[in-house]
């Protein structure tokens, strides 16, 4: 599970950094959050299987969250 962890959050990382640094690179915004989303996923069934109950809930809420955000902005485009 660590290596699945530090692959996605390789991408993500550089994915974020051609983001910021690219300014040709303008991905939709629902693009942005779904690949947060993903990211928040893994780290929180990591969390969950490492018995760390409370801090794998958070990650989880947080992603449910994002990910209805990504698919508020996907209805809106």
């Amino acid at each position: 599970m660590q290596i699945i962890m530090l692959i996605v959050s390789s991408i993500t990382f550089v994915f974020f950094g051609m983001v910021v640094l690219v300014p040709s690179f303008n991905p939709p915004d629902y693009l942005l959050f779904g690949v947060l989303t993903v990211l928040l996923v893994l780290m929180g069934t990591d969390n969950l299987m490492d018995s760390r109950k409370k801090v794998g809930v958070i990650f989880l809420v947080t992603a449910s969250v994002t990910c209805l955000t990504a698919l508020k902005e996907l209805i809106v485009h």
